[in-house]
């Protein structure tokens, strides 16, 4: 049983609907961000959800409070969708315009290009292929890349590594950016010491520090003369 938001009037809703529409007012509401419902309606919820993504633990998060209202996430742009009638057909179309597998979250396209074997192996409409993939021209995933598309387990395999790369690459940048930073803050606070006027000779500290020689060897580095003393 469930409350209408409206009126207070209790209703009994199935688990697989998404959508609250109240007998007695007769105002249709998401279940899940439990604002006004249309035939367009993009879930601020699950906005939301999907902006605060950081790796796959909040996924399987995402999932979990989707599946019990009904909904499912579109693979292209993370978005809930529901099947409106659990016996329709399990070809979805995302309102991004996205084609997947209601059962399997597969994208359509692929697999009306190539064959069954494009399904997740656990999906029901699986059906095994032991030929080579090959390169398919009704296919817009292989017209897009110029390769012809992996199946399901060495795509998502794929997508893995490249996703534990990007995550490596941006960790060192992030390590060396850090370290540039902190190195930054060493030699301005040592620069701004050796020029405090209790330092006699700045010049030559200065040069110690920069160069690690003297002031005349400093400047040979830098091709500029020294400059004269006062």
């Amino acid at each position: 049983m469930e409350s209408c938001p409206e009126c207070g009037s209790a209703e009994n809703v199935a688990l697989t609907r998404s959508v609250l529409q109240c007998r007695s007012c007769g105002i249709s509401r998401c279940r899940l961000c439990k604002n006004m419902w249309n035939v367009d309606h993009r879930c601020a919820t699950s906005v939301a959800l999907a902006r605060s993504w950081e790796d796959f633990k909040d996924v399987a998060t995402y999932e979990m409070q989707l599946r019990p209202l009904g909904f499912k996430r579109c693979p292209a742009c993370q978005l809930a969708c529901e099947k409106q009638d659990p016996l329709s057909c399990d070809h979805i179309t995302c309102v991004c315009g996205h084609e997947f597998c209601w059962m399997c979250g597969e994208d359509r396209r692929v697999i009306k290009a190539h064959d069954n074997s494009y399904h997740h192996k656990r999906c029901p409409f699986y059906e095994p292929c032991d030929e080579t993939p090959r390169l398919e021209k009704n296919c817009p995933v292989c017209q897009a890349t110029g390769v012809p598309c992996m199946r399901p387990p060495q795509a998502h395999a794929a997508r893995r590594a490249a996703i534990r790369q990007q995550a490596l690459g941006l960790e060192v940048r992030r390590l060396r950016e850090g370290m540039e930073q902190s190195d930054g803050a060493i030699i301005t606070e040592k620069t701004e010491a050796v020029q405090r006027p209790e330092h006699p000779f700045n010049l030559e500290a200065l040069s110690q520090l920069l160069c690690g020689g003297p002031l005349a060897s400093c400047c040979r580095v830098l091709n500029s003369d020294p400059p004269a003393r006062r």
